[in-house]
Parts: C-alpha cells; sequence; structure tokens
C-alpha cells in the first residue's frame, strides 16, 4: 500500500510509479519487510538499497575503465573492484533479511577500508594530489552514507578511521619523495582544510540526521498516540453499544413485563369490581334488608375486596422492592413460634376447602435469624399457595428444622397437582401464569413467589422446590440460624433476579399489609 498510513507503517512516499517496472517488485519486498518499523527506518531503507544499487552500477563501470586504459596496479584495482562488488551484493541481502543496522555499517566501513588500505599500497605509484582528491571525494560520499545508514557510534568509528587515513596519506606522500620544495606547503593546506571540510560535513550530517530522527520520532509517537485515543475511542463506542443494547434488551423485558402487568391488572381487578356493582345492584333492586341477606352479602363483599387488596399489594410490594425501598431487620426469632401462628391462622380457610394442615417440628430448634415481616410474608405465600391449589381431602404440610451450614429450613408441603418443567423454569417470575389453577377459583397475581425468591435472598436464605407433575409440591426455605448478629440489609433495585444488598436505615420496612 504505497502512500497510505497501515498499521505499524507510516506515510510511503509515493516512489513506485516512477520506477521501471523490474525495480518496483523490491521495492515492495523491502517495504514489507519494513512494515512493522518506525517511519525513518523504512526510509533509511529505500535510500541504502538505491545507494547499493548504484554502486553495484558504478563498479562494473569503473573496472571497464581500468581494463580498456590499462591502468596502473591493474590487477589490484580489478582485484578491489571485484571485492567491492561482492560485498555491496552481501549487504544487499542483509538490507533485504531486515539486518538494517549491519547493512549500513558495512555499507560505510567495508568501502572506507579498502580504498585506504589502496592508498597506503598505491601511493608511491600515482600521482599524489590527484589520487588525494579522489580519496577525499570518496570519504566524503561514504562519510554522509555512515551517518545516514549506521548507527552513531559507527559513524564516529568511521570518521576517527577517515581522519587517521588522510593523516597516513599526507605522511606517506612526504615520506616518498614525491611532494618536495613548494608543493609541500600546499600538501599540508590540502590536508588541514580537507579535515576541516570533513569535519564540517560530519558536524552537520551528524545534526541534520539528528534532527530528522527527532522529527521522525515525534510523528512515530503522535501516531502512536492518536493509534491507542483511536483504539480507546473504538472499546468507548464498543462498551457504549453493548450498554445500549443491554439498556433496549432491558427496556424489551421492561416492555414485556408492563403488558403483562395491564393484562393481569385489567383481568383480575376487572372481575372483582365486576362482583361488588353486581352485588350493589342487586341489593338495591330486590330492596332485601334483612339481616341475613345483608350479611350474606357483606361477607361476600369482603372477600372480593380482600382478594383486590390481595393484588394491589403484591403490585406496591414488588414496585418497592424494585425501587430499592424495602429494608429487612432482622432479628433472631423463635422458628417454631412463627410457624404455630401461621399454621393458627390458616386453620380455618384450609378446613373450608376441606384440607388438612399439619404442623411438625422438633424441639430444641436454634432461633432463625431474619426479618419477622418479611418471614411472615414468606410464609404466608407459600401456605395460601399450597392451599390455593391443593383438592378437597387432601394434606398441606408445615415443618421447620436444623440443618447442616448453620441453617433452618421451613418447608410447606401440598398434595396439589404439582408443577411441568415449563412451570418450574419460570416458577419465580414475575407475573409467571402457571399450568395449574387455583382449586377454588382463587385468583393468582403470579407476583407472589417473585415477591417471596426476593424477600428470602434479601434475608442471606436460598428457597427450593421439588415437585413433578402429578406428585404435588414441597418448598424449602432455608435461612440462617441466629449464630452471629448480622447487618441490616436493603434489597435494592436490580432487573437481576439476585438482589443487591448494603445496610440502610433510610428506608421503610416491608409490611404484611394483608396478612
Amino acid at each position: 500500500m504505497n502512500g497510505t498510513l497501515s498499521p505499524g507503517r507510516h506515510f510511503r512516499v509515493p516512489l513506485l510509479p516512477m520506477l521501471p517496472s523490474f525495480a518496483r517488485s523490491p521495492v515492495r519486498r523491502l517495504d514489507a519487510i519494513y512494515r512493522g518499523r518506525p517511519f525513518f527506518d523504512g526510509v533509511r531503507a529505500r535510500l541504502l538499497a538505491g545507494f547499493i544499487a548504484m554502486w553495484l552500477l558504478v563498479i562494473p563501470i569503473n573496472g571497464a575503465i581500468i581494463f580498456w586504459q590499462h591502468l596502473d596496479l591493474y590487477a589490484l584495482r580489478v582485484g578491489g573492484n571485484v571485492a567491492a562488488e561482492l560485498f555491496f551484493l552481501f549487504a544487499l541481502r542483509l538490507l533485504f533479511q531486515g539486518r538494517l543496522a549491519l547493512a549500513g555499517s558495512l555499507t560505510a566501513l567495508v568501502p572506507i577500508l579498502l580504498t585506504h588500505v589502496l592508498v597506503l599500497v598505491a601511493s608511491s605509484y600515482v600521482p599524489t594530489l590527484d589520487f588525494g582528491f579522489k580519496v577525499f571525494a570518496v570519504d566524503v560520499l561514504f562519510l554522509f552514507g555512515g551517518l545516514l545508514f549506521a548507527p552513531r557510534r559507527v559513524a564516529c568509528l568511521l570518521f576517527g578511521l577517515i581522519l587517521a587515513g588522510h593523516v597516513a596519506f599526507y605522511a606517506i606522500s612526504l615520506q616518498s619523495g614525491l611532494v618536495t620544495g613548494a608543493l609541500v606547503p600546499v600538501l599540508g593546506a590540502l590536508l588541514r582544510d580537507g579535515l576541516i571540510a570533513l569535519g564540517f560535513v560530519f558536524v552537520l550530517g551528524f545534526t541534520v540526521v539528528h534532527m530528522i530522527e527527532a522529527a521522525h520520532r515525534r510523528s512515530d509517537d503522535s501516531l502512536r498516540e492518536t493509534r491507542v485515543l483511536n483504539d480507546n475511542l473504538e472499546h468507548l463506542v464498543a462498551a457504549r453499544t453493548r450498554e445500549l443494547e443491554h439498556l433496549n434488551g432491558e427496556l424489551v423485558v421492561l416492555d414485556g413485563e408492563k403488558n403483562a402487568f395491564m393484562g393481569m391488572a385489567a383481568h383480575d381487578l376487572r372481575n372483582p369490581a365486576v362482583k361488588i356493582r353486581m352485588l350493589a345492584e342487586m341489593i338495591e333492586l330486590e330492596g332485601d334488608f334483612s339481616k341475613t341477606r345483608v350479611r350474606a352479602d357483606l361477607v361476600t363483599i369482603a372477600q372480593t375486596s380482600t382478594s383486590m387488596l390481595g393484588l394491589l399489594n403484591d403490585l406496591l410490594d414488588v414496585n418497592a422492592i424494585e425501587a430499592g425501598q424495602v429494608t429487612l431487620r432482622p432479628a433472631a426469632l423463635d422458628a417454631s413460634t412463627i410457624l404455630r401462628e401461621v399454621h393458627t391462622d390458616y386453620l380455618i380457610p384450609a378446613a373450608a376447602k376441606g384440607l388438612k394442615l399439619m404442623l411438625a417440628f422438633p424441639p430444641g430448634l436454634p432461633p432463625v435469624w431474619a426479618d419477622a415481616a418479611a418471614l411472615r410474608r414468606v410464609l404466608d405465600n407459600l401456605v395460601s399457595n399450597a392451599l390455593k391449589f391443593s383438592p378437597a381431602d387432601k394434606r398441606v404440610w408445615l415443618s421447620v428444622e436444623s440443618v447442616a451450614g448453620n441453617r433452618v429450613r421451613f418447608a410447606v408441603r401440598d398434595e396439589g397437582p404439582g408443577l411441568n418443567a415449563e412451570d418450574r423454569a419460570k416458577l419465580f417470575g414475575k407475573y409467571a401464569r402457571l399450568s395449574a389453577q387455583p382449586t377454588g377459583g382463587e385468583a393468582s397475581t403470579g407476583l407472589g413467589l417473585s415477591i417471596v425468591k426476593r424477600l428470602v435472598e434479601g434475608m442471606a436464605g436460598s428457597i427450593a422446590v421439588d415437585s413433578g407433575l402429578g406428585e404435588g409440591a414441597t418448598f424449602r426455605v432455608d435461612l440462617p440460624a441466629a449464630i452471629d448478629a448480622l447487618p441490616a440489609n436493603r434489597i435494592e433495585s436490580s432487573r437481576d433476579t439476585r438482589p443487591t444488598l448494603r445496610s440502610t436505615d433510610s428506608a421503610s420496612p416491608l409490611v404484611p399489609r394483608h396478612l
């Protein structure tokens, strides 16, 4: 991808269109090798490849000139050119292996060493000044190449070798006797000016390369920060999207619950209201105000109103629990006493349906750690459900016992129609409608067991049911025994079926309004 931004790679100069077709494939390969590196490494890799390619073309031309002109030291020159050609091919191979620093260091050092070895060997056979100018040109070129392609320590070493080579060249030229008379100060001046020029090239090149590297490093850092910010933004957007999807799912659930509530409330509140209205109209039309008739109608009206009140209380309790307005204040309670009270309260309703209400508890039970009103509400709901769904001439058992783990277990068992797998799956959900129907035509809001589960869990307890179709049902409530005092807990609003509890003194306690 030329001229674009990609991971781990910066903007590339659109060089490919300017290259001949045979050179585009190597450049693409080089870009692929250095894609994960900083931008300046990619630029240096391209420049070094071009630098080496230039010398691979120049060296054969120089060899042809040597062969054509039959220059002095023919064998040494040809051997040097062949060695240089092989060396540059080796450096190019290192470059395409991703070893940029080594390829750049060898490219700068080896030609300088070969050149100055040739100077030491050939200084007594060639014109000194002419050869010195050529060496100076080569030194400047490779010094700049060392600054650009090699690490800084290698560039400093290269600069030192060049200075030593020129000083040695000056000394050998004087000792050889080729430079005499007026040329001696000229050669000294050339050496001085050459060293100054080389120092200037070194300092200037070092500074420029350092500035370029610093600029690209800042660019790398800025791009890296931009990528981090972009990644963070993407994560934030993704998290926000998931949150919105979750909220949207909750809204769908709430909308379904609202529709279920509206249907249930319209159905369960309409029938008692219609019944009360019909009774009132019958009393008005018939004009029979005898005590017996009025008493019977009042009993019917009271029962119907109680049913409506129960429905409204369930709705208010669910709303209070969902809004986090229910505070549980646990204390050490006598489990057998509470169960006896419940048994006593439901003896008459059980007898009215032809049911026997049984009670069983062992002596010496430990006290239970629970909120009195909440525990009574839980037991009332379980017992009333057992009576509601049990046919005549059956029995309902109430029991309490101590179980392992410092727990007190309350159990309510009936001989009703039992629960199938589908009923058990939705048993503790809000507005749950079961396949079994109340045997006496009683109203059922589908909220009772949902409230029971939240209250039991709010008291650090658990509720479970054992039931099969046609086998009745046994509800077990396990609560902690009063071993250690626990803080008061509040049931907070939560869409999860598991309540979150925290200490509080600000909310109103749960009051069993329809006991």
